[in-house]
């Protein structure tokens, strides 16, 4: 009997104090989740990604504008929206010429409970909204 609480007391000693750090390490951090890219191709003419990240404190929202048709892009608006249940809020944003490339980030502090994502609106020259698309969403 001995024998076998030697062997089963090294291996069981081992695995609580993995668990106990693991428990200390992860008490006092905000752990986020999802996130990611959504690529939209609608038409030949219109390539873009719009994105969400965190850093377990801060959300940011991008855009990747790849290329769009020509006179049908004036200017681009970037969101960053919450969600909470059935609720969804503006929280931060900007506008931007439009130009192919790497938009953004936009940023915005997260709480928990909330949903968020990057909500993309692409305007033409009359005012006239010609494509929109969101991101994934981000949570703690």
């Amino acid at each position: 009997m001995m024998r076998f609480l030697r062997g089963v007391t090294a291996p069981l000693a081992i695995a609580m104090a993995c668990c106990a750090s693991f428990m200390v390490v992860g008490s006092g951090t905000a752990v986020a989740a999802g996130g990611g890219c959504r690529d939209y191709d609608p038409f030949a003419s219109v390539s873009y990604g719009f994105c969400i990240g965190d850093d377990g404190r801060y959300v940011y929202g991008d855009a990747y504008i790849r290329r769009y048709g020509g006179d049908r892009c004036e200017r681009i608006r970037i969101w960053i929206y919450e969600r909470q249940g059935v609720w969804h809020t503006p929280r931060a944003g900007g506008v931007y010429d439009c130009q192919t490339g790497h938009l953004g980030p936009e940023s915005y502090r997260m709480t928990s409970g909330s949903r968020y994502y990057t909500k993309v609106h692409i305007y033409d020259a009359a005012g006239e909204l010609t494509h929109s698309g969101n991101s994934p969403e981000s949570w703690i």
